[in-house]
C-alpha cells in the first residue's frame, strides 16, 4: 500500500539534500585537492649582486729573491725552508779564504806606500825650498866667479898675473860652475820626487779601491736578509760552487695578498677597485674583505683536476685586513664583486623567457597568474624588475611544469 501522507513525501526530499551536500562536498574536495603546490617568493626591493667566482691562495704580499753577486763556493747553508728570519741575519756563507788573504796582502801594501807618501809628503816642501836656495847661491858663486876670470885673464894679457895665478882664477871658475850645476841637478831630483808622491798618492787610492772591492766581496760572501720576513725556498746546497747571478734563496715578506684565477669569458667584467670577498675553509667561516688590484693582460691555459681545458686569467687582490695564522699558500674562494645595486627584486628562479620575453608567475585569488616582466641587473640570487609588478605581490619561484596561466595552486613555505 502506497503511502502518500506528508510524510512520506518529506524523505524523499531529505535524501535529495543529502546526496546534494555530498555531491558538493565531494566537489569542493577534489577542487581543494587539485591545487598544484609551489613555492613563492615576495617581490620586495632588495640588494642585488653580481659576482666573478675565483680560486686562488694567499701569497706574501712582496717576494724578496736573493742573488750571488759574485762568484762564491757555498760553505754553509744557515736556513730552511719556513723559517723566520730578521734584517740582516746571516743566512749562508761563502767560501772567504782567498779573499781574507788578499785583503791581508792588499793592507800591508797599502800601508807601507801611505807610509812612504806621508813621509814624502812632509819633507818634500823642505827638499825643494832646500835645493832652490842652494841653485841662487850657486847662481851667484858662479857669476862672481866668472867676473874674476874676466878680470884675471885681462890682467894675465898685460903681464900683471903670472900664469898660475891665472890658473887658480880659471879653477876656480870651473869649480863654481860645477856646484852650480850640482844645485840644478839636485833641485831637478827634489822636483821629481812631486811626481813620485803624486804616484805615490794615486797608487793609495788603488790600492785602497781594490781593498773596498775585497771587502765588499767578503760581505758579500755572507748573504744576509734585507728585510724580515719568512724563507720561503732555499735553492743551492753547501759545497756548490756558483755564479753571479745564481738565485740562492727567496724570502717571503710580512703581509699577504691572494693570487687567484677567473675563467676568461668572466674576465671583461672585472675592473681593478672592484670589492672582493675572500672565504674558504681555511678561514673557518670568516669573509675577509678586498679589493681587485691586478688583471694580468693574458689568459693561461689550465687543466682541471678532470682533465679538462680551461682558459683562466690570473688576478690579484689586496685584503683590507692581515689575517692571523694563515700563510702563503693556504687555499681560498674569491667572489669578485662585478655589479651591484638596491632596487625592487625577484629571485632569479622566478622569471622565464616566454615568445621572446621574460615573464612571471604572479599569485592572485589562489590562481597563478602569467605576468611579462622587464627585468635589469641580473646578480647570483635576484633579478631586478623595472616594470611588470609592484611591491608586496606575490611570484611563483621555480614553476613546476603542471603551473600554467590560470593554474589553481597552493603556496608552501620552502
Amino acid at each position: 500500500m502506497e503511502r502518500n501522507g506528508p510524510l512520506a513525501r518529506k524523505k524523499p526530499l531529505a535524501l535529495t539534500l543529502i546526496l546534494l551536500s555530498l555531491v558538493a562536498a565531494l566537489v569542493l574536495w577534489r577542487a581543494k585537492g587539485s591545487a598544484v603546490p609551489v613555492e613563492v617568493a615576495t617581490v620586495a626591493e632588495r640588494e642585488i649582486r653580481r659576482t666573478v667566482v675565483a680560486t686562488g691562495y694567499f701569497a706574501a704580499a712582496e717576494e724578496k729573491e736573493i742573488f750571488a753577486r759574485y762568484p762564491m763556493l757555498v760553505r754553509r747553508v744557515l736556513v730552511e725552508t719556513g723559517d723566520r728570519v730578521q734584517k740582516g741575519q746571516i743566512l749562508l756563507h761563502g767560501d772567504t779564504a782567498e779573499l781574507e788573504a788578499e785583503r791581508e796582502s792588499l793592507r800591508a801594501e797599502l800601508s807601507a806606500v801611505e807610509a812612504e807618501t806621508t813621509g814624502l809628503a812632509k819633507t818634500l816642501p823642505f827638499r825643494i825650498a832646500e835645493a832652490e836656495g842652494g841653485v841662487l847661491a850657486a847662481r851667484e858663486a858662479y857669476a862672481q866667479a866668472e867676473r874674476e876670470l874676466k878680470a884675471a885673464k885681462t890682467l894675465y894679457e898685460t903681464g900683471a898675473l903670472t900664469e898660475m895665478e891665472f890658473r887658480e882664477v880659471e879653477a876656480r871658475f870651473s869649480a863654481a860652475k860645477a856646484q852650480w850645476q850640482s844645485a840644478e841637478t839636485r833641485l831637478e831630483e827634489a822636483k821629481a820626487l812631486s811626481a813620485t808622491l803624486a804616484s805615490n798618492r794615486q797608487r793609495v787610492r788603488a790600492l785602497q779601491a781594490r781593498l773596498d772591492l775585497v771587502e765588499e766581496k767578503l760581505a758579500a760572501l755572507q748573504v744576509r736578509a734585507p728585510e724580515d720576513g719568512y724563507v720561503a725556498e732555499v735553492l743551492v746546497k753547501e759545497g756548490a760552487a756558483v755564479t753571479a747571478g745564481t738565485l740562492l734563496l727567496s724570502l717571503d715578506m710580512p703581509g699577504l695578498l691572494v693570487e687567484a684565477e677567473v675563467l676568461a669569458q668572466d674576465a671583461p667584467a672585472l675592473k681593478t677597485g672592484q670589492e672582493a670577498i675572500v672565504t674558504g675553509e681555511v678561514l673557518a667561516g670568516r669573509r675577509v674583505l678586498g679589493t681587485l688590484t691586478k688583471i694580468y693582460p693574458r689568459a693561461v691555459e689550465k687543466v682541471t683536476e678532470l682533465g679538462i681545458k680551461e682558459r683562466r686569467v690570473p688576478v690579484e687582490v689586496a685584503l683590507s685586513e692581515q689575517v692571523a695564522g694563515m700563510q702563503p699558500g693556504y687555499p681560498v674562494e674569491v667572489e669578485i664583486v662585478v655589479a651591484e645595486k638596491k632596487a625592487l627584486a625577484v629571485p632569479q628562479e622566478a622569471v622565464f623567457t616566454l615568445a621572446g620575453r621574460q615573464h612571471v608567475f604572479r599569485l592572485q585569488g589562489g590562481r597563478a597568474v602569467l605576468t611579462a616582466v622587464t627585468c635589469g641587473l641580473e646578480g647570483d640570487d635576484y633579478v631586478e624588475v623595472a616594470s611588470g609588478l609592484q611591491a608586496g605581490e606575490t611570484v611563483i619561484v621555480n614553476p613546476p611544469k603542471e603551473v600554467g596561466h590560470g593554474t589553481r595552486v597552493k603556496p608552501e613555505t620552502s
